[in-house]
């Protein structure tokens, strides 16, 4: 039996939680999907995964907010950033 990883997938836009999530369970991932940042520091609390991806701009909790809140208890763990923002790079 193949080892089934689990992600924690943290994204405000319905449409595209939604896309994303089937797309990675359709790869082969377990996909818990939270709505925003104060849920998905709850998940993280409540079960062990092998990845997280947040949204940057999330309610309650932004994202990267959450990455500390997990860094405090888990150092390793992978943690992939989404953004719809752009940033012009000057100089």
């Amino acid at each position: 039996m193949s080892l089934k990883y689990k992600l924690l997938l943290v994204e405000d836009d319905e449409n595209l939680g939604y896309m994303l999530k089937d797309n990675l369970e359709m790869s082969g991932y377990a996909v818990r999907l939270c709505r925003d940042g104060a849920l998905g520091l709850t998940a993280f609390h409540n079960e062990q995964y092998h990845l997280c991806i947040f949204d940057v701009m999330l309610p309650f909790k932004d994202g990267f907010t959450l990455a500390e809140d997990v860094r405090k208890y888990n150092q390793k763990i992978p943690i992939i950033f989404l953004t719809a923002k752009t940033r012009r790079m000057t100089g």
